[in-house]
């Protein structure tokens, strides 16, 4: 007598292989890395790596079970596996080999939650569930703010809410800081105006999630990331310009784009301090100003190869508890991309980095300037916002940033890849 019952390792591979376990998984993804500041106040880091590490396993189980439909060999884009690297060389001089492997582990599990969204999920897919995920945060957060600021009138001190809301602001909800909040909701702008765009959901919801997310921009009072919001929306004009060129003339425009935007970066490097001060956030480049001396001391001990990986600065280790006690200051990174990479990985590593950012975000702009469907401004404009916003913070590196990029880099990896136009050539050498 046979049994009915159905095997166990089938049901277990279409479960984890069906389409609505990837949707969710996706969107609670997103949710769990950009409330990490929540979560972390209200688990402890071990509560919030076991997360984490629980939905690195979800997702491996859901890449096996769906192995024949991938190609991880176009997926996977070398410039992030090359940086992780020479991150993880980096435990072979680290005076701190400890936080060096802690930093390591969750690099490595938030690249490989990357790397599963980038393979198995379509872009207009993660948009929707980057739009889902932020719609609660953002709505949680400015439910908080009203009962922080409006109804009790006190802090939520365990989430870090200071309650300004009555006074206009600054505010944080539950992201830590107004910078950060600030750096959400550009994000939010980014997705739920694709979302409008593509009709992917209703237009209401879709003009309510812009309205939530300008409001929380404004009362966050974050100059930086208003100016982020500025130059995405400079860039996306841009662009729109450019994809309603005639075909035969966009790779000449795509050129005088690259071109523009090269010089306009370099501008804005070489003024920034200007520029800073017309944004009103004098007070804050000051800050950072002296925190970069402080990093660029401290850097050229080690400029190579740098004093190794460790992420987020943990407390209480050198050089960084050294850097903070001169600076009379908490600060948890060097509040810039690039001078961090400089700190923990050298010289090496920055550039490392900087290619796997501009290799991306070349590729991006490409696609996203021919390829007829808006949503493929969608990784083009994150990877505008992460650009600009590691020069003056370092989300890219760690958490929900680093997320978005490997995510950026693995979308634009596949639809430029030169491993996909190498292939024919190889088939055609072959006897």
């Amino acid at each position: 007598m046979t049994s009915s019952l159905p095997d166990p390792i089938a049901a277990a591979q279409r479960f984890f292989g069906s389409a609505e376990f990837s949707s969710i998984l996706t969107t609670v993804i997103f949710g769990t890395l950009f409330s990490s500041h929540a979560l972390i106040r209200m688990l402890g880091n071990p509560g919030f790596s076991a997360m984490v590490a629980t939905l690195v396993v979800a997702a491996l189980l859901s890449a096996i079970s769906q192995h024949r439909e991938v190609s991880w060999s176009e997926r996977i884009p070398l410039t992030v596996v090359v940086f992780v690297l020479w991150c993880a060389l980096s435990v072979a001089w680290t005076s701190k080999t400890g936080a060096t492997l802690s930093a390591l582990n969750f690099q490595i599990g938030v690249a490989l939650l990357g790397l599963y969204i980038g393979a198995f999920r379509d872009v207009i897919q993660m948009v929707r569930a980057l739009g889902n995920a932020l719609r609660v945060l953002l709505g949680v957060s400015l439910g908080l703010e009203i009962l922080s600021g409006l109804l009790i009138d006190m802090p939520i001190v365990f989430l870090g809410i200071e309650g300004h809301l009555a006074q206009g602001g600054p505010i944080q909800g539950i992201f830590g800081s107004r910078n950060d909040l600030a750096f959400v909701a550009v994000i939010a702008l980014i997705t739920f105006g694709i979302e409008w765009r593509t009709r992917s959901v209703p237009p209401g919801l879709a003009w309510g999630s812009i309205v939530l997310a300008t409001a929380l921009l404004l009362f966050s009072g974050s100059a930086i990331q208003i100016g982020v919001a500025f130059c995405v929306a400079v860039t996306l004009l841009a662009m729109m310009a450019i994809r309603r060129r005639p075909l035969a003339e966009r790779r000449n425009w795509q050129i005088v784009f690259f071109t523009g935007a090269a010089l306009a970066a370099f501008l804005a490097w070489m003024f920034r301090s200007p520029i800073v001060t017309q944004l009103r956030a004098t007070k804050e480049l000051e800050t950072r100003l002296t925190l970069w001396q402080s990093v660029m001391d401290t850097a050229r001990q080690h400029p190579l190869e740098g004093w190794g990986w460790v992420g987020a600065w943990p407390n209480g280790v050198q050089p960084y508890f050294a850097i903070n006690f001169d600076d009379g200051t908490r600060h948890q990174s060097a509040l810039g991309a690039f001078f961090d990479l400089y700190l923990q990985v050298g010289l090496v590593g920055l550039a490392l980095f900087v290619v796997l950012l501009v290799v991306a975000l070349v590729r991006s702009l490409l696609v996203a300037t021919s390829r007829q469907s808006v949503v493929y401004l969608w990784p083009s404009l994150v990877l505008v916002a992460l650009s600009i916003t590691s020069l003056a913070e370092s989300t890219i590196l760690t958490g929900a940033g680093w997320l978005l990029l490997v995510i950026a880099a693995s979308a634009a990896s596949q639809n430029m890849s030169w491993r996909n136009r190498l292939r024919p050539t190889l088939a055609d050498l072959s006897p």
